[in-house]
């Protein structure tokens, strides 16, 4: 296989640029060295550990009662938006929607990471048989090297994006993307209480319509925003 080459920058930019020290995104075993089935292994175990840690990640979100921007539900109706009766059904089956989403995503990966613990010890017992014992430990002690920068690197930009949502909610604005409150408030024939409907902080939950204008709990969420209740926060977890 031919090397690159750059045309735009010298070798000694090259040299320079891989010179520089690493980010904690790559990886410290080269994949030069004729140890694929180590460096496999690292892969597998960087799948595992981003599984397992998005897995915690959705789960924060859903004991904070709030939708990650990613998995909320954006449509809004085109029709009948007069109607408060039908927003607030709309609203419960949008967010209703999302919370399936992030239990499938949770119950999905803890079934993926059963089958790459299995595959990840197997893999790992057979390299060991493979190589003397100096060498295997010297691998390994690589691979957890990696693995400890990579969990680092993903558990801070997990954490980040979580208090940014966090925050959103916290100043009870929505995601800054088209919302049924901006939809409502563009309508000219629509009466002005109904237009003003959303700012009255009306909560409806996953279940039941019927709990829209009662108390707050622990999965409630606001009308299209996606809003937790008030008396809501984050809990805690070891990667949160």
């Amino acid at each position: 296989m031919e090397s690159i080459k750059t045309f735009g920058f010298s070798e000694e930019d090259l040299a320079k640029l891989l010179d520089q020290p690493r980010s904690g995104a790559g990886t410290s075993i080269s994949m030069n060295q004729p140890k694929e089935g180590w460096y496999r292994l690292l892969e597998l175990k960087k799948k595992a550990k981003r599984t397992e840690i998005h897995a915690d990640y959705i789960l924060e979100y859903l004991r904070a009662g709030i939708i990650p921007s990613g998995l909320r539900v954006r449509n809004t109706p085109g029709l009948f938006v007069e109607i408060r009766q039908f927003l607030e059904k709309w609203s419960l089956i949008s967010n209703r929607c999302s919370r399936d989403w992030m239990i499938l995503i949770v119950e999905t990966a803890r079934e993926l990471l059963e089958v790459l613990m299995k595959e990840i010890q197997t893999l790992e017992d057979k390299l060991k048989t493979q190589d003397s014992l100096q060498e295997a430990k010297k691998q390994i002690e690589a691979i957890n090297q990696e693995l400890e920068s990579f969990n680092l690197y993903l558990v801070k930009r997990k954490t980040d994006k979580l208090r940014k949502d966090i925050g959103w909610f916290t100043k009870e604005r929505a995601y800054p993307y088209l919302s049924a409150k901006y939809y409502l408030n563009q309508q000219q024939n629509v009466p002005e209480q109904d237009r003003q409907f959303w700012t009255n902080k009306k909560i409806v939950t996953f279940s039941d319509t019927s709990e829209s204008e009662g108390e707050g709990n622990s999965n409630q969420f606001d009308q299209f925003s996606g809003r937790s209740g008030p008396n809501e926060g984050p809990s805690r977890s070891n990667h949160f």
